[in-house]
């Protein structure tokens, strides 16, 4: 539920600051801090990103 959390923070700051450096960086300290679940984040996080472009 913590990383939940932390891509939902990150998601809004992404949306605020309409920055591709901003969204990379964003995925990049994600990876890092939660490398055991790298796999899982992408997922979400492509899923997350392809519904908010829509």
């Amino acid at each position: 539920m913590i990383g939940f959390a932390f891509i939902g923070i990150n998601v809004i700051a992404v949306i605020n600051v309409p920055n591709c450096v901003v969204f990379l960086l964003t995925i990049l300290s994600l990876s890092i801090g939660f490398r055991s679940a790298k796999p899982w984040i992408y997922v979400w996080f492509s899923q997350g990103f392809r519904d908010v472009s829509r």
